[in-house]
């Protein structure tokens, strides 16, 4: 066991690292809203201060973890103990819940490290009944990653348990939420009401997330089919991008009962539109509750005005500045560093059109792919490729004039590539009928809607 103890050593220091990134990151802090009073704006400064030196720490801990990883392999090579394959390294982590404790650290790192070659094995011991939960449900969390991404057999495997274990219920479902794909979506939306609480909120949201046509779609599938304690949720789940299942999910929410009509009537709030604007009108004509009503007022209230980071800031000349600070008159996805998104600008009259500029603020270089829209609705790739924009600024991409008439255009993002949040404050057309600035915008999902 000499080996094994020098391996122990050589990874320890950084295991504090490794149990940080197992967990469930935090949530981000409050950003600033404008018109706060300057001791508010003080202290939001400083917030923002401590982001961006925890958003540098976290690049710090993701470069460790991939280091982690080597060394583990460089310190656990794959003839595994005694001359044996790596399975043995398996072996040696399921016998270390044997005396009925949590296992050992250092195996589940190696096993973790090691899961790829491992897993058929890993599946194995997952689908064996009589291994210990907490087994069971570390090696499920083990396969969520990149590897396994739409992998058959490790989602059919999770589906399997999903039915039959009530208690590795929801760590299955945050594994397949990871690396599931269309038609996972579609097997989490049918089952997720027979799931267990908390299980089946978080199938409910896995399957929005996977679904084919969009979240808000599932969640209005969804809304029809779940029970009264979960609707209030389901309605908190839209999104924006989407708007007509957006306003088909909450025009069924304004006829449930009272608690969901008032999570749905605080969520109209935050979407803008005139189908939306006409929802709420309409649905006040009927409304019997006072604090429903009381909701769908406010509602109305703030059709007239834009909130902070939501779409319908990309309209107009950009006035996001400076560009290389986080600011509420831009555009900000959901989430950071979550991954695709799209947002789609709308011109009016439709032009042709030979470039589009996209004035990017705060994190830049996430741009992977630039559509045109014609008037009939056809969409047409002009540009993919890689955003070399690495600072702020002004990314412009030409390309041959359009013999059609654009009326939008959609940008798509990979928020990933870069650490933080990627923003656009606006996107100029430019072709041979002239220059345009978007006068209306949508997009997949955005920090105003929340």
């Amino acid at each position: 066991m000499r080996p094994l103890a020098f391996a122990l050593l050589a990874v320890a220091p950084a295991f504090v690292v490794w149990l940080l990134l197992s967990s469930e990151p935090p949530p981000a802090p409050p950003r600033a809203t404008s018109g706060e009073d300057s001791i508010a704006r003080a202290r939001i400064e400083r917030l923002e201060a401590e982001v961006e030196t925890l958003r540098g720490e976290l690049d710090r801990v993701r470069s460790e973890i991939a280091a982690l990883r080597g060394a583990i392999l460089a310190t656990a090579p794959p003839v595994g103990p005694e001359g044996k394959g790596v399975e043995s390294y398996l072996d040696e982590y399921v016998r270390s819940f044997a005396a009925g404790a949590g296992g050992s650290e250092y195996f589940r790192l190696v096993v973790d490290a090691y899961a790829p070659a491992l897993r058929d094995a890993i599946l194995r011991s997952i689908g064996d009944p009589a291994a210990p939960v907490a087994l069971r449900a570390s090696l499920i969390g083990m396969l969520a990653r990149a590897e396994f991404k739409g992998d058959g057999r490790v989602i059919s495997a999770l589906v399997d348990l999903l039915r039959t274990e009530p208690q590795l219920a929801q760590a299955a479902v945050k594994t397949l939420r990871a690396i599931g794909d269309a038609r996972t979506g579609a097997t989490l939306e049918a089952i997720a009401f027979d799931l267990p609480q908390p299980a089946a909120l978080a199938a409910a949201f896995a399957a929005a997330d996977l679904s084919v046509d969009g979240p808000n779609a599932a969640v209005a599938r969804l809304l029809a089919r779940a029970p009264d304690s979960l609707r209030g949720p389901l309605v908190g789940m839209l999104r924006g991008g989407d708007d007509a299942n957006a306003v088909q999910a909450l025009r069924d929410a304004s006829r449930m009962d009272v608690p969901v009509r008032l999570a749905a009537a605080k969520k109209l709030g935050t979407f803008r539109g005139d189908p939306f604007r006409r929802l709420a009108e309409e649905w006040l004509g009927r409304e019997t509750d006072a604090g429903v009503e009381a909701a769908l007022r406010q509602a109305l209230d703030q059709q007239t005005k834009v909130p902070n980071w939501h779409a319908l800031k990309m309209t107009g000349p950009p006035d996001a500045t400076p560009a290389t600070q986080d600011n509420p008159n831009a555009w900000a996805a959901r989430e950071q560093d979550k991954g695709p998104e799209w947002v789609e600008l709308t011109y009016d009259p439709p032009r042709r059109a030979s470039a589009v500029r996209i004035f990017e603020v705060y994190v830049a270089g996430g741009v992977v792919g630039i559509e045109t829209v014609d008037e009939s609705g056809t969409r047409r790739t002009v540009w993919k490729g890689t955003d070399p924009t690495v600072t702020p600024g002004v990314f412009e991409v030409a390309f041959a004039a359009t013999s059609y008439r654009v009326r939008a255009v959609r940008i798509i993002l990979d928020t990933s590539k870069r650490t933080g949040w990627e923003e656009i404050d606006a996107v100029e057309l430019l072709g041979p009928d002239g220059r345009a600035w978007a006068s209306g915008a949508s997009a997949s999902s955005s920090y105003a809607q929340g």
